[in-house]
């Protein structure tokens, strides 16, 4: 994946995408469950839309792209609460407690092997104080292999067209889409690359087992950054998890 071009058009593909809602469910959730301390762990911050919003908190945010993170740290320049690490959000070690940590927009859907998922919560509640909040969200089962899955979509975004394919597969619940750009670099002249991702269909089942494996209880999921019920028909869950009190 050449996250050096992808990176630089990444905001632009996802305009659509309400930050304000997701920070806001952050900031309403800290304050439901009395959190007192405002250390925070991010994972898979992306290009920092997110991090540059939360305000009052003292954030360490982690991607695994150093060309994400250059565009991150632009968003939050001077903000001497926030630092920027590169690394694997599948093996990590901090040396330090959170109270809150978050994922948002699908991270974990990109993590394809379940036994994988288990290490990041297991790395995340032993990164959390007692009481610690984890919220992140995951694209559902149903959006990925019926809304996303085997189909069809494309956009034209500024000076970027993009094509999206994707192929989704009943056996190993992943769907491979390929994303082709058509990128304007001068007059009439466009320049074409193409990136290929896997996301993988969790279960609101396997989601819940996994927290409850590694100990997290008061798990709650809501539809995207909401407080409604979840459907068979819901494009992303949000979760809400805790760690054990008594830990």
């Amino acid at each position: 994946m050449n996250y050096l071009k992808f990176a630089k058009i990444y905001d632009k593909l996802i305009y659509d995408v309400d930050y304000d809602k997701i920070v806001d469910f952050i900031n309403r959730e800290k304050e439901k469950y009395n959190i007192k301390g405002n250390s925070l762990l991010e994972l898979g911050c992306g290009t920092g839309n997110i991090t540059s919003k939360l305000n009052g908190y003292n954030i360490i945010a982690m991607d695994n792209s150093d060309e994400m993170l250059s565009l991150a740290r632009e968003k939050s320049f001077g903000r001497r609460n926030i630092r920027f690490l590169q690394g694997d959000i599948r093996d990590f070690s901090l040396n330090k407690d959170f109270d809150m940590a978050i994922a948002v927009l699908d991270v974990f859907n990109y993590i394809t092997e379940y036994d994988d998922l288990l290490k990041v919560f297991d790395l995340v509640y032993k990164h959390l104080k007692k009481d610690g909040l984890f919220i992140f969200d995951v694209n559902s089962a149903y959006k990925i292999s019926e809304f996303i899955g085997n189909n069809i979509f494309s956009d034209e975004v500024d000076d970027t067209l993009y094509v999206w394919q994707g192929s989704f597969d009943e056996e190993t619940k992943i769907n491979e889409y390929l994303l082709t750009f058509f990128q304007k670099v001068s007059g009439s002249s466009y320049e074409r690359f193409d990136e290929t991702h896997r996301e993988r269909a969790y279960t609101l089942e396997e989601i819940y087992k996994a927290l409850d494996q590694k100990g997290f209880t008061e798990i709650k999921v809501y539809d995207s950054y909401t407080y409604k019920e979840v459907s068979d028909k819901t494009l992303r869950l949000t979760f809400v998890a805790r760690k054990d009190k008594d830990e």
